[in-house]
């Protein structure tokens, strides 16, 4: 109840934002307004997932799928993961894009296109600083990738870049093209650039380099849980002290700082891939649609999870119109 009252919120507080301005006309020629393309980017929400994994079904999906901005654009005889496909199809219209379009993206192209689930991780929503970034991807080294869509302004991105400019090796602005100038005059020259272009692939403007001067020992353990804290004391030959639960950060990230960043870097990047691995997720993703991969690479569902989650999406629209 409080993930779905905050989603609403957040909503809420985007309407207010962004509302009378109208959505581009999708490849339909139908103006999609900005209200009606806010409750259809909630289709991707987590509530729906977390419904998903514990009951097989999902009424605020059912509600979304059902309204009538949209009942009409869901054909019946879809599954409820055709209607993903289609629902991500809507947003990924130039005009419409939201964050989660991006997201998946990057999933898809950059995660599973370049990279494996077996050496890579990719961690959403990681905090560094004052700030949290969209999309970490670890493998050999760790890249941070901060989403501007054109509906989203510049105004914090200095600040975003130097928080993480002091925890991750690299760090990749994915932007549309709007943005793309500007970007090139005010990030420093080590960050990258990717477009999301009109085809949804990500076009590179500039390359991005890795930097680990400008990491910095207390921002790198900052970011890190305590249980992973822990693991890099045992892969550094550090022994464990025994202290109690309330000290147990301070005394760990005095002992790691003692250690080069570079190598505390290193040590971050195979602790992340060990201890958030998503490597027992290939074969779950590989029965997902593609609009799904970000949304599941959120949560390390269980065996009997993902099974109600694929149970979700195999049945027929029809029937999920009546999820209550």
């Amino acid at each position: 109840m409080t993930s779905l009252f905050f989603l609403e919120q957040k909503c809420h507080y985007y309407a207010s934002q962004l509302i009378p301005y109208a959505m581009k006309q999708s490849s339909e020629g139908a103006q999609m307004f900005t209200q009606d393309a806010l409750l259809l980017e909630r289709i991707f929400s987590p509530t729906i997932f977390t419904d998903f994994a514990k009951h097989q079904k999902s009424a605020f999906f059912s509600k979304i799928v059902s309204s009538e901005a949209y009942r009409e654009k869901f054909d019946t005889q879809f599954s409820v993961g055709k209607a993903f496909d289609q629902a991500f199809s809507l947003l990924a219209q130039p005009g419409t894009r939201n964050e989660y379009i991006y997201k998946n993206t990057i999933a898809e192209k950059i995660l599973l296109g370049r990279h494996s689930l077996n050496t890579a991780v990719l961690v959403q929503e990681m905090r560094a600083l004052r700030s949290k970034a969209d999309t970490v991807i670890f493998n050999g080294t760790s890249t941070a990738y901060e989403i501007k869509s054109d509906r989203d302004s510049l105004a914090r991105l200095p600040i975003q870049v130097e928080d993480y400019r002091k925890v991750f090796a690299k760090v990749i602005v994915v932007a549309d093209a709007k943005h793309l100038t500007t970007l090139e005059k005010i990030l420093p020259a080590d960050v990258g650039i990717l477009e999301l272009n009109k085809k949804l692939s990500l076009s590179t403007i500039r390359q991005a380099e890795q930097s680990l001067s400008t990491l910095e020992k207390p921002a790198i353990l900052d970011a890190l849980k305590l249980s992973e804290l822990q693991m890099m004391l045992n892969e550094l030959g550090c022994e464990k002290p025994t202290v109690p639960n309330t000290r147990q950060r301070r005394v760990y990230t005095e002992i790691l700082s003692e250690f080069p960043v570079e190598q505390l870097h290193a040590s971050m990047v195979k602790t992340v891939r060990s201890s958030r691995s998503q490597a027992s997720m290939s074969s779950y993703l590989s029965q997902l649609p593609q609009s799904l991969y970000a949304a599941a690479l959120r949560s390390h569902p269980s065996a009997t999870q993902k099974n109600h989650i694929l149970k979700a999406i195999q049945t027929p629209l029809y029937e999920a119109v009546s999820w209550s």
